[in-house]
């Protein structure tokens, strides 16, 4: 007995109790990102949405010939609505982080990143190969990011 209890007591402190996310439970923030990692002029973008906008920034490994783009535009409560219907917390959080092979063989990479109340979750695919779950998301997002200007020299 003397053997069995630290060995209880060890598997009991190292348990972890994790609440179950919010069925329902809309993101605050959703980000996009994409990425190749064989280009050369703007390689990189991030979109950052809330309730108030959207702002997409173009980025280059070579900031001196190609300097960040920053872009922004409001949204309407309308166009918020229609993004966060897919951003069900309990759905996003059964989702693997990484999916496929993302910017293998420079076939690019993207990212989804949902926060809600300062907790964020992330999903890694190949660039246009998004999970099915969040297929419907992924195509709103870009729907929006189609709103924005292209960055100059790529």
């Amino acid at each position: 007995m003397k053997r069995l209890l630290p060995a209880v007591l060890l598997l009991l402190s190292c348990s972890t109790t994790a609440s179950a996310p919010e069925a329902g439970a809309h993101a605050v923030v959703i980000g996009s990102e994409t990425s190749f990692g064989m280009c050369v002029g703007y390689c990189r973008s991030e979109l950052a949405i809330d309730s108030a906008g959207a702002r997409l920034t173009y980025s280059s490994r070579d900031a001196a010939g190609h300097p960040p783009v920053t872009h922004t535009i409001a949204l309407t409560p309308a166009v918020w609505r229609a993004l966060v219907e897919g951003t069900d917390r309990a759905t996003f959080a059964r989702l693997d982080s990484v999916y496929g092979c993302p910017d293998c063989a420079d076939g690019g990479a993207e990212v989804i990143e949902l926060e809600w109340s300062g907790e964020s979750q992330r999903v890694i695919f190949e660039y246009g190969r998004p999970p099915e779950p969040i297929q419907a998301l992924r195509e709103r997002i870009w729907q929006l990011r189609g709103r924005f200007p292209e960055p100059h020299g790529q």
